[in-house]
């Protein structure tokens, strides 16, 4: 939903922040192993001659440990102010939400869908598309383009692209009729027992079985034509 509602904190999007996000913590991550490589034979030795002449608990060692525990049983409890946190997390997904809602996807990652696909999910061809997008200033470069790429060009949401065009075509229905986003062919095996019946007169018999079977994939959005 944040990527269809072209939800942005401080000017980033949510892929600009889990980028950040990621960076700085495997930066962290590397400085800590740097930092212990440097000074592991300090490290060791002192961890040696402390356990030598037994560990001295300091207050601060104790108050630590009392705040690390209080802080892990808080969340397993959900009691304040664990869940005081949470309930701001919650009321700010539930406000992105509510805002993508207004103009609800036709699918799920909507915005991955290429214009082409998406004219052939609405029924709408896709000359008439990109010449109604045209009127209303939205220069098409290729069919191709999805619609994110689409409304980052315009500096607009992938939701207000889709809110225009519908607009534009309020006969259109989303029917998903070649239109796809399908990662992939299922994988699946099965395993069954068969049965042989022969049929009086015919050569090779037949073979009829009872089995089951699972498979896996990702599925995609609507039935398209072959």
């Amino acid at each position: 939903m944040a990527n269809w509602a072209g939800w942005t904190l401080l000017g980033l999007t949510k892929q600009t922040w889990q980028a950040v996000h990621i960076s700085v913590a495997s930066l962290f991550l590397l400085g800590a192993v740097f930092h212990l490589w440097l000074n592991w034979n300090i490290l060791w030795g002192y961890i040696k001659a402390r356990t030598r002449l037994a560990i001295n608990c300091k207050w601060e060692l104790l108050a630590a440990l009392v705040i690390t525990a209080a802080t892990v049983l808080a969340a397993v409890y959900n009691v304040p102010p664990v869940s005081t946190l949470m309930d701001w997390n919650s009321r700010i997904k539930a406000y992105w939400e509510r805002t993508a809602a207004s103009v609800p996807p036709p699918v799920q990652h909507a915005e991955e869908l290429t214009l082409r696909d998406l004219a052939a999910g609405l029924s709408i061809e896709i000359d008439d598309l990109t010449e109604k997008l045209a009127e209303l200033g939205i220069v098409v470069d290729s069919p191709d383009e999805t619609l994110d790429e689409l409304a980052r060009k315009h500096n607009i949401s992938p939701r207000d692209l889709y809110a225009k065009i519908t607009a534009s075509f309020p006969e259109a229905r989303w029917t998903g009729r070649g239109a796809g986003l399908g990662k992939g062919p299922g994988l699946g095996k099965g395993a069954g027992t068969g049965k042989r019946s022969a049929d009086s007169g015919q050569d090779p018999p037949r073979q009829s079985g009872d089995g089951r079977g699972y498979r896996k994939g990702l599925a995609g959005a609507g039935a398209g034509k072959q």
